[in-house]
């Protein structure tokens, strides 16, 4: 029996299993004990080391996402608790884990349960996310306003939780002005379906970039479909950049006017004619669930997640899966068959030690050896390869019964396999008619 294998131990922190991947960092399920009995599950990011350029550039951006998160403090943000670089030069960040699914889960459970979620559900995300959005927005340091723009608002970065709370994660790409690392021209970071047009273009940003992301992930929650979906990244953002979006009416039927209002503005191409802040967009969130009469909180979240994934738990609660079984590459050897009888030789007598090549042959190869005088002796015939493969290939596909079965079909019966049919030998290679012409004679 192999021993269990052993955890992975990050300075203070048991690494107990991953929960994903993005870019060069991983992120896993960490467990922190203590003797004294604190006991406390969190997300660790951790970042390999990399001797090259792009893994130097990498633990750049990741001690400034360690700078900003560090800098936040909101129900809507989810909160670093520890940063550190472990012995082995590995770079790790310490969060809150958040138990539940990112929002691109969630619509992708939606889409194969055929479930249309309800509107109560989009505006409290929305909502949520633009109130976390606002906080780092209008976040200041010792030196003044810190300028921060997450640039990378999607569905994947927003995590909904079974409880109902919704969780801002991964400023890996954040701007803020106290960046020590400046993106270089031409290099576009983001994804192109959920980036502004000023960001596409390049353009200095500000809270409104992400404003116009949060838009296109309101349209999506809203409706279920994407706004900008083209054939390649190049035509989403150039249908991006012209402003070149279905209305959402169109997309879902019975879609109120209020609310493709507010995504519509959210989603205008010049960031003068959108929200002037994520605040506002909150608060015109509140005002479109008052007029069409939806409660937003997070029971409009809760209620959806418990229909969506009922069974669960949190990983250091659920039962451990069973370890699969090693399955042996190796053919496993065949059961022997029923008990022959030993061929006579032609002169009397049993066949002795010496005949051991006529007694491991006894196929129809060798009739000709074991005909008597009177038979019509066949020419000795040996196997090909080809049926010597479509053999072993038909016996592979039965069962241990049927192997015994094929096995006693083929040695009582004197047949040769060819293929997957069974072919009776000419009654002169037979012993038994060769003990009738014995008794004739």
């Amino acid at each position: 029996m192999s021993r269990p294998r052993q955890p992975r131990l990050l300075d203070r922190y048991e690494l107990v299993q991953p929960l994903g991947a993005g870019g060069m960092a991983k992120v896993y399920l960490a467990r922190l004990a203590d003797p004294s009995g604190f006991d406390r599950h969190f997300a660790l990011k951790l970042l390999e080391s990399v001797d090259d350029p792009a893994g130097a550039e990498e633990q750049v951006l990741f001690r400034h996402e360690a700078r900003v998160l560090g800098s936040l403090h909101h129900q809507h943000i989810a909160q670093i608790f520890d940063a550190g670089v472990a012995p082995d030069g590995a770079h790790y960040l310490v969060m809150e884990y958040v138990h539940g699914a990112t929002l691109r889960e969630v619509l992708e459970a939606a889409r194969h349960a055929g479930r249309q979620l309800p509107l109560g559900f989009g505006l409290t995300v929305i909502a949520a996310a633009a109130a976390g959005l606002h906080h780092a927005h209008q976040r200041r340091s010792a030196d003044g306003p810190m300028g921060i723009v997450h640039r990378d608002v999607s569905p994947s970065n927003l995590m909904i939780g079974h409880d109902g709370s919704v969780k801002l994660i991964d400023f890996g790409i954040a701007w803020s002005r106290n960046r020590s690392l400046e993106t270089r021209r031409g290099i576009v970071r983001g994804k192109p379906g959920y980036m502004s047009p000023e960001q596409l273009m390049e353009l200095p940003l500000d809270g409104r970039s992400d404003v116009f992301a949060l838009g296109v992930v309101a349209y999506e929650a809203t409706t279920q479909t994407r706004a900008f979906r083209a054939s390649s990244e190049h035509e989403t953002a150039r249908r991006v950049v012209q402003g070149k979006v279905r209305s959402p009416a169109a997309a879902r039927p019975g879609y109120p006017a209020e609310l493709t209002e507010l995504v519509m503005t959210a989603l205008a191409p010049d960031p003068a004619s959108r929200f002037a802040s994520a605040g506002e967009l909150a608060r015109a969130c509140a005002d479109v669930a008052g007029r069409l009469g939806l409660s937003l909180g997070p029971r409009a979240v809760s209620d959806v997640m418990r229909s969506l994934f009922p069974d669960a738990r949190e990983p250091w609660l659920a039962p451990p899966m069973p370890r699969p079984r090693r399955r042996h590459r190796h053919r496993p050897a065949p059961r022997p068959g029923p008990r022959q009888r030993q061929p006579r030789r032609a002169g009397g007598g049993s066949a002795g030690p010496g005949d051991g090549a006529q007694r491991r042959h006894r196929h129809r190869g060798d009739a000709a050896q074991r005909a008597g005088p009177g038979d019509h002796a066949r020419a000795p015939r040996r196997r090909s390869d080809d049926d010597a493969l479509r053999v072993a290939g038909r016996r592979r596909l039965l069962s241990a019964a049927g192997r015994s079965h094929f096995a006693a079909r083929g040695r009582h019966r004197r047949g040769t396999v060819v293929g997957c049919c069974w072919r009776p030998r000419p009654t002169g290679s037979c012993s038994a008619s060769r003990s009738r012409s014995a008794s004739a004679a």
